[in-house]
């Protein structure tokens, strides 16, 4: 006479009462969910990341830009200069300080006069 022995393992049921299937589902979702968290997550830092690199790009591209715009401020400076401007004027157009002060035109409502 054989007997056969069946084992089954006993069903634990969680204490607030929900069935096993059930709590797997919970399980699973808690789980999707902090995926998804963490996917949103990275994804932000990556951007961050790229934002923070573009505005390191454009900082440089404007201090470039000033250091160049100080370059040009001091040529138009120079170039305006009085000194320079009578040199030119002296060897390149060979032309002549005048001895004489500059006279003045006095514009009055109904005459014109030099002074």
């Amino acid at each position: 006479m054989s007997q056969k022995i069946s084992f089954k393992p006993p069903i634990v049921k969680p204490k607030d009462g929900t069935p096993p299937k059930s709590r797997r589902w919970q399980v699973f979702g808690v789980i999707a969910a902090a995926a998804v968290a963490t996917i949103f997550y990275v994804n932000n830092a990556i951007k961050v990341n790229e934002l923070l690199r573009d505005r390191d790009n454009l900082q440089r591209s404007l201090d470039s830009m000033h250091s160049v715009t100080r370059g040009l401020q001091t040529q138009v400076i120079r170039l305006q200069s009085a000194e320079r401007i009578d040199s030119v004027a002296r060897l390149s157009l060979r032309m002549i300080r005048n001895s004489n002060a500059p006279k003045t035109l006095i514009i009055s409502a109904n005459k014109a006069r030099f002074q």
